[in-house]
């Protein structure tokens, strides 16, 4: 590989578009252990496939920091099988850089709890993120009836989530518990939309939704006379709820809140393709290709699809080169299937303009699995982009100035962070 390349793309200040924690949370309450920081959602979810018991890998989360190498003996069979999937390789590559770890088994992991109880110690979270993930900053999932309104500190900015509106679950709910607004019928909704909006919008970077756990991204365009029947039987007949109801009212809440995001210059982030966890995945129901008419619809707003590379690829090419208010996202991406996004990397950069792609996300809520997914990103993308110099299709300053724009400058380009710090 090309170190001088590999160097370069090293030394880029990370955007890191996804993640599920605040960079203020509390480290030492949410991650009391060594296994608890390394072995995220997605590693636990290889664990499980490999054949690992629910109590085992449960384990993991919430066993007894006095039982480190207990507890990991319990998953190492299942550890060694899924050592080499892209979530093993962030595991062993931020237990290496983390906590000196060269290889994982009992006796080195809890030789390794000493490291990270200096870690605790010392509040290390941000100078994880900082100096060793390298991240120019990071953007966060926030629900707003947990969240604050923002941050001002330059460094982690929340999005919007909306996941509730967009399905047509919970959604009174919801605007309850964010704004004083009861819903009783589709005017009041509206109001708790545009209250939601008026009250967070200004301090955030991105709305960020992930309806397809719930139902399919096919989103239709609903009369307000529709709405107002679905809203009627959530709120006077729940008897006759049927999936039906939440489609009918998840797409026109879903279509205010694309035109509120146009009105606040916001883009609009949605999880496409692969689904974390087991036994419950729908794949039609993630397909990009599916948002068309969404994206037809509202061509003045942007659409940032989460999860490119993995699953569907084609589609995720497609719409990005053919919707000018389309930008594909590498979040979570290389963990998933590394060896597929760098293929994905190397066809979008000649099919697509590259101004449309985001590199970043760690998708993970542990700030030692983000140093982990980050060092990964760097060592996939280099090799990806010294293949395209190595067959000829790019000279290394043109690779450089690829991975500079997919690193960081692009997602510069697309969400307000620059507007965000000079009024933080």
């Amino acid at each position: 590989m090309n170190t001088d390349l590999a160097a370069a793309i090293a030394e880029i200040d990370l955007v890191d578009t996804h993640e599920h924690f605040a960079a203020s949370g509390d480290f030492a309450t949410a991650f009391p252990d060594v296994l608890t920081a390394l072995f995220d959602r997605f590693a636990r979810a290889d664990l499980r496939c490999a054949g690992a018991s629910a109590s085992a890998v449960a384990a993991l989360e919430t066993g007894d920091p006095a039982n480190v190498a207990e507890r990991f003996a319990a998953v190492e069979p299942y550890w060694r099988a899924m050592r080499h999937t892209g979530h093993g390789e962030a595991v062993a590559l931020a237990a290496q850089a983390v906590y000196g770890i060269e290889q994982l088994d009992p006796t080195t992991l809890a030789a390794g709890q000493a490291t990270h109880a200096q870690l605790i110690e010392r509040d290390e979270s941000h100078r994880l993120l900082r100096d060793v993930a390298r991240l120019d900053h990071l953007q966060v999932d926030a629900d707003p009836r947990t969240a604050t309104t923002g941050t001002a500190d330059g460094f982690a900015f929340p999005d919007l989530e909306c996941k509730a509106l967009c399905a047509g679950q919970y959604v009174t709910t919801y605007i309850a518990e964010t704004t004083d607004i009861e819903v009783c019928d589709l005017r009041s909704l509206r109001q708790g939309i545009d209250a939601v909006f008026a009250r967070f919008a200004p301090t955030t970077v991105a709305l960020r939704a992930a309806p397809a756990g719930e139902r399919s991204l096919a989103w239709t365009r609903r009369s307000d006379a529709d709405a107002m029947a679905a809203l009627d039987t959530l709120l006077r007949k729940p008897g006759n709820i049927t999936a039906d109801t939440h489609r009918v009212l998840g797409d026109w809440c879903w279509a205010r809140c694309v035109e509120r995001a146009i009105d606040y210059g916001l883009p609009f982030k949605l999880h496409t393709g692969y689904h974390t966890g087991n036994n419950r995945m729908q794949m039609g129901h993630a397909d990009p290709a599916l948002l068309c008419d969404l994206l037809m619809a509202y061509p003045r707003a942007r659409f940032v699809l989460l999860h490119a590379g993995p699953v569907y690829t084609d589609q995720m090419l497609a719409l990005a080169k053919h919707y000018t208010n389309v930008f594909a996202d590498l979040c979570w991406a290389w963990a998933a299937d590394p060896a597929g996004t760098r293929h994905f990397v190397r066809r979008f950069v000649h099919a697509v303009p590259a101004n449309k792609l985001l590199g970043f996300g760690g998708d993970t809520d542990s700030p030692v699995m983000v140093a982990g997914y980050a060092l990964q990103a760097r060592r996939h993308l280099a090799r990806a982009l010294c293949a395209e110099v190595d067959d000829g299709l790019l000279d290394e300053t043109q690779a450089i100035g690829l991975a500079r724009m997919i690193c960081r400058e692009n997602a510069c380009a697309v969400f307000p962070i620059a507007e965000r710090r000079a009024t933080g």
